[in-house]
């Protein structure tokens, strides 16, 4: 039981410390498809948004931000988004 959901969410982590947004984005889209519910969800949604941001897609961007912000109102994450 290697828990595949936080492996992915792992790897988005370090492609997103290292610049590499669109990858992070495909590690975040598979961790969060198979566990929606983990406690770092709302970081996922964050650097998701962050992500789209820094590839120039804001409308993308703002769907994730949305969506922290609605689901997690309370999160820090939630709190830093604009």
């Amino acid at each position: 039981n290697y828990k595949p959901a936080k492996v992915n969410f792992t790897l988005g982590e370090i492609a997103y410390t290292q610049k590499a947004y669109s990858g992070a984005i495909e590690y975040y889209k598979a961790s969060i498809a198979l566990h929606d519910k983990a406690a770092y969800i709302p970081t996922l949604l964050y650097h998701t948004g962050s992500s789209f941001d820094k590839l120039g897609k804001g409308k993308e961007a703002q769907s994730f931000y949305k969506a922290l912000k609605e689901n997690y109102p309370t999160s820090p994450e939630a709190k830093s988004v604009k």
